[in-house]
């Protein structure tokens, strides 16, 4: 992924919460921090399987929350091609017997060189 300012539009649908919703976020990647598992995967979820090529990168995780009888599982897919990124995440939880989805799609541009201030 190509060190600067990123911005990303996540759009979530979760049929349990109705309406989808999309943000928007602009993030400053540098060469250090340039792996977005670093910033979408966080404790005490961790990564269980990942993949790497040029343009692509999958990975699968899980979380064990406290008061939930199984694990929390999730997935993606993220591709980066040149200036712009693409990309799917899911994410899978048992709530009284029952299995919840949370689904996200994920489209990115690359804005130019990050601001001293980012």
């Amino acid at each position: 992924m190509k060190p600067g300012r990123w911005r990303v539009t996540s759009k979530t649908e979760a049929p349990l919460f109705g309406t989808p919703n999309k943000t928007v976020a602009i993030s400053c990647i540098s060469s250090e921090n340039k792996d977005p598992l670093d910033k979408m995967v966080e404790d005490p979820c961790k990564v269980t399987d990942r993949s790497a090529t040029a343009d692509t990168l999958k990975w699968k995780w899980s979380c064990t929350v406290k008061n939930l009888p199984d694990p929390i599982l999730g997935s993606g897919e993220l591709k980066v091609e040149g200036e712009k990124l693409s990309g799917k995440s899911s994410v899978v939880y048992t709530v009284k017997d029952k299995k919840l989805t949370v689904d996200w799609t994920l489209t990115g541009k690359y804005l130019g060189e990050c601001k001293k201030a980012e």
